[in-house]
């Protein structure tokens, strides 16, 4: 129930906000008084200005999500982020990611999304990410030599690892590097209404994860739009 309204955060050694209740381990200590369910949660994070963060560990976000469920993520506007714009990971479920305009992320990382989700709450319910604006997810790497790769591997929507029951609808997702969105082994996934543009391979991928194919995953009605000779609309 707290709230987190019209702050500005920037120049952050890691991130911006971070939701957190570590059940798992919690629950590992002690299973006669916790619980393995998520304990934060129906939080409102909105109307915040988050940019320039993960200034020394790379791995931060704009906004972090771990084992937090039914929370409101709306209206923020972030930018600049070494790494993810959002990111849910953990037993994650109900939260609505919607409504935020995410720009210039993954300056600093590679395998990210402005948006990625990492969650195991499968059995429950899944998380809405919906009319959010997401643009220039950029990507850095190395060469074993050392040199460095710049745009790489990144995805807009990342639904990774085996995250199941997501909505994605009415998104804006463009100039990325592998994909506007890809759906990484889950199932009951719903990609919906989204306008998916100039990412440099595929607008959308599907593909196994840890040996699971996925399945019962919808993509219907989007616009797909690209302009690099390497693109193609997805699989």
């Amino acid at each position: 129930g707290n709230e987190i309204l019209a702050c500005e955060v920037a120049e952050t050694g890691a991130g911006g906000f971070t939701l957190n209740s570590h059940p798992e381990n919690l629950y590992a200590l002690d299973p006669e008084r916790y619980t393995r369910e998520p304990t934060t949660r129906a939080n409102r994070v909105m109307g915040n200005h988050i940019h320039h963060v993960g200034r020394i560990w790379k791995h931060g976000a704009g906004i972090y999500l771990h084992a937090t469920a039914d929370n409101q993520i709306m209206h923020n506007d972030i930018h600049d982020t070494s790494r993810h714009g959002v990111i849910a990971t953990g037993r994650c479920g109900g939260n609505d990611i919607s409504f935020n305009r995410i720009l210039n992320t993954s300056l600093e990382t590679g395998d990210a999304g402005a948006i990625h989700t990492y969650t195991t709450w499968h059995a429950k319910k899944g998380n809405r990410i919906c009319n959010n604006i997401i643009g220039d997810v950029v990507g850095m790497g190395t060469t074993v030599d050392g040199e460095i790769i710049r745009p790489h591997y990144t995805w807009g929507i990342y639904l990774d690892n085996d995250t199941d029951h997501t909505l994605v609808r009415d998104n804006i997702v463009y100039r990325t590097v592998l994909g506007s969105v890809y759906i990484h082994g889950g199932s009951g996934n719903t990609i919906v209404n989204n306008i998916l543009v100039d990412a440099e391979m595929r607008q959308f991928y599907h593909g196994p994860s840890r040996g699971h194919d996925g399945k019962d995953n919808r993509f219907e009605r989007n616009v797909v739009a690209f302009s690099s000779p390497t693109g193609t609309p997805g699989l």
